[in-house]
């Protein structure tokens, strides 16, 4: 077995195992910061390496599918479900793993850096606008978790959309001479 075999393993047995799965979706910060990313994460591990080239269009549907499949199990009545239904949740952590990780793993290396910044810029969008969300609504959007749970994850939703932007601007501002090494003089 392969060392990427043995990571996968591991974050799946963490993400889907039932003791490990319940304490993820106990807390609405853990499921939603913690478990999908995890799943995600475990998904991007699995893809295939290497293979023949494709077409930039292709690597950008993969990463469309990916992301529309992430949003999804962002909506709150899901996120419920997920909790509430073994079904729904088996469906989720096979999505998630399925339908997100294996097409952004298969698709970041193939993608233009301009693509590529437009996904985090995307991403960052995201947790922007979930956070918004989640701190301006007045009642519960999940039943199964408290509304302090909701503020504190709209507040480290927005945390992390501002840390995703910054990063990304000094990334955009020192240019790819950061990461070289120079030449002594």
């Amino acid at each position: 077995m392969t060392a990427r075999l043995r990571v996968v393993s591991g974050l799946l047995i963490l993400a889907a195992t039932v003791p490990f799965a319940s304490w993820w979706e106990a807390g609405l910060v853990r499921h939603v910061l913690g478990h999908v990313p995890l799943l995600v994460a475990a998904g991007a591990l699995l893809a295939p390496r290497g293979g023949r080239p494709v077409g930039q269009p292709t690597a950008i549907a993969a990463v469309l599918v990916a992301a529309f499949c992430i949003a999804f199990w962002m909506i709150p009545r899901w996120l419920d479900a997920a909790v509430n239904s073994p079904a729904v949740d088996a469906a989720k952590m096979a999505s998630l793993v399925l339908l997100a990780g294996v097409p952004v793993g298969w698709a970041w290396p193939r993608l233009a850096p301009l693509a590529r910044g437009f996904v985090l810029a995307q991403l960052a969008s995201m947790f922007g606008i979930l956070g918004a969300v989640w701190l301006a609504a007045p009642v519960r959007l999940c039943n199964n978790y408290l509304v302090d749970e909701q503020t504190v994850l709209g507040r480290i939703a927005l945390a992390v959309a501002v840390a995703m932007v910054v990063a990304g601007l000094v990334a955009a501002l020192a240019g790819p001479g950061i990461t070289r090494a120079r030449p002594a003089a």
